[in-house]
């Protein structure tokens, strides 16, 4: 992120030696001083991955480490520069990947952390981290903390009761809303978080209890290490909200906003739209903490960190909305910015702008374009450029591939713009084709393939045939070959085939929709978990059908209509 301090965390070299030399005596001791490691420590080298942690004298400081292969968890030596050791141990986090629940704020959010702390040789995973907990002492606060052979220099942050005494509960308190749907919305997407060390920080903010008075009364999370993490993390972001509220009241205010969005999409429904990059947000982070900085260069930052926020967010609904004889696209805009905007068509001269109210979302319907390349259309004054289809799909041998089928939308893909996910394109796909029938006809078929694994057992496919919001039939097809035309509900059996890591299944379109010129089809794939998947776009969460492709049909070569 630009405009922002960076540190590398991992190196604790000529800055901090040349910082030893300053502080004097007390830290060559620390240099010179015999370390008493555990077995565990002296077999492997441990790595502080930050140089200079902020931390609340007296706490259990939760330092994330670097460790060599066959390392165990289990106690070290830790001193202070003046000899003291710390009570610490080395210990791992192994959270694990929780699929999101089947609702359209678990969708949007995403998958989520369960985090459960481990010990012992139990096998590690992708996912496993690695901490030094120390219990820091009070009194006196060290210059510095020697780990593994690292030097380590604590931030020390003001205690909670130093904190309340000297700064405004305004610090912390939610940003306002506009109404009872923003509010809900905010507050049920911070509950998501409310078990996770790493995120309880913004449910507290959000429920006007990360102030220090709430500092010493929260509730466990069950486990020793979790419940440091949290602490920590809350201090540092209660440390960091106070800091800025001093700088300048308005700029706390503002950042609070962002860290608590939410966007309307329709006039009774909100979701949260806040960044949950861990990255942005430690950066962010570390860059209003550093002592080194001074209040101007602070709000400098801080203003720059906000500028490149994002302030608009789009999607396609459709783009193969048919409007008397012509095609149009139908897309979704969001305004995230404190100010309304206008947003307005730059390849129509009869289009009207849009005005968009802060933290809103509207749809608007652009007239089909055959010049390639991105459409672009305007909000404010930053060009939006949108990848609408010019093109109807032509149907040609072998057959139209239809896919990938993409997952809906998530919180943070929406925030970055990314329109594919790698992860979802190979796990189903399609293929139109043209078929021979017994007595020579013609018909059309769809080839649908599915990637499947333990995790995707029981998926099904729809196909959407006819206009979005106005479909003339819906066709389920299970994994055990069955179709039900969800219209009529009569059953019939697909011809599938069975092979490891996949399914094929060959669905004959119903005669209705056999046209001589055009094809109007969408797909969706539905997980047993509730998940889905979708083609020819990505869809949001409450959407309630996919959007669509018009094919042309017509243009089959060798079996041509």
């Amino acid at each position: 992120m630009m405009g922002l301090a960076r540190r590398d965390p991992g190196r604790a070299g000529v800055m901090d030696t040349a910082r030893t030399i300053r502080r004097g005596t007390r830290a060559w001791r620390a240099i010179a001083a015999p370390v008493v490691f555990s077995l565990t420590a002296a077999r492997a080298q441990i790595t502080p991955l930050l140089s200079e942690p902020a931390c609340v004298p007296g706490s259990t400081l939760v330092l994330p480490v670097d460790v060599e292969a066959g390392v165990a968890p289990g106690p070290i030596g830790v001193l202070t520069d003046g000899g003291i050791e710390c009570p610490a141990r080395l210990e791992r986090l192994s959270p694990e990947i929780r699929a999101p629940k089947p609702t359209p704020l678990d969708q949007w959010l995403g998958p989520s952390l369960d985090w459960n702390a481990e010990s012992g040789h139990a096998g590690s995973t992708r996912l496993d981290r690695w901490f030094v907990v120390i219990e820091t002492p009070a009194e006196p606060r060290p210059d510095f903390l020697r780990i593994g052979g690292r030097l380590v220099t604590p931030h020390w942050l003001s205690t909670p009761e130093e904190m309340g005494a000297l700064t405004p509960p305004e610090a912390w308190e939610p940003p306002p809303v506009p109404d009872e749907t923003m509010r809900r919305a905010v507050l049920a997407g911070a509950e998501r978080g409310r078990t996770d060390p790493m995120r309880r920080w913004r449910w507290l903010l959000a429920t006007n209890r990360l102030g220090p008075e709430h500092a010493r009364d929260l509730v466990s999370l069950g486990v020793p290490i979790l419940d440091a993490l949290a602490l920590q993390q809350e201090a540092r972001w209660r440390s960091a909200l106070a800091r800025l509220h001093l700088i300048d009241p308005t700029l706390g205010l503002r950042v609070r906003r962002r860290l608590l969005a939410a966007v309307r999409f329709e006039p009774d429904f909100a979701l949260p739209a806040w960044d949950e990059n861990p990255t942005r947000l430690d950066t962010l982070l570390r860059t209003v903490l550093d002592p080194a900085l001074t209040p101007f260069a602070i709000a400098g930052m801080v203003e720059t960190w906000l500028a490149e926020q994002p302030h608009s967010m789009s999607w396609i609904l459709d783009d193969a909305l048919l409007v008397g004889r012509e095609t149009f696209a139908r897309v979704g805009l969001a305004n995230l910015s404190p100010s309304a905007v206008v947003v307005w068509d730059t390849a129509s001269d009869s289009a009207e702008p849009v005005e968009i109210s802060p933290w809103t979302s509207v749809s608007v319907t652009l007239s089909r374009s055959t010049d390639p390349g991105p459409r672009r259309v305007r909000m404010a004054d930053a060009p939006l450029d949108l990848s609408l289809r010019t093109a109807v799909l032509q149907l040609e041998p072998p057959g139209a591939i239809l896919g990938p089928l993409l997952p809906t939308w998530t919180m943070s893909d929406s925030l970055d713009g990314a329109e594919r996910s790698p992860v979802a394109e190979t796990v189903a796909a399609g293929l139109l084709r043209m078929t021979l029938e017994p007595d020579g006809s013609q018909r059309l078929s769809l080839l649908v393939e599915v990637r499947t694994d333990e995790s995707r057992i029981g998926w099904s496919v729809r196909v959407w045939l006819g206009e979005r919001g106005r479909s003339s039939g819906v066709l389920r097809l299970s994994s055990d070959g069955t179709i039900v035309d969800e219209a009529s509900g009569v059953r019939t059996a697909a011809p599938m085939v069975h092979e490891p890591g996949r399914w094929i299944a060959d669905v004959a379109l119903p005669r209705h929709a056999q046209p001589q010129f055009e094809l109007v089809l969408g797909l969706e794939l539905i997980g047993s978990d509730g998940s889905r998947a979708t083609w020819p776009r990505r869809v949001m969460p409450w959407q309630d059908e996919p959007s669509r492709a018009r094919i042309d049909v017509s243009t089959w070569n060798g079996l041509s209509q």
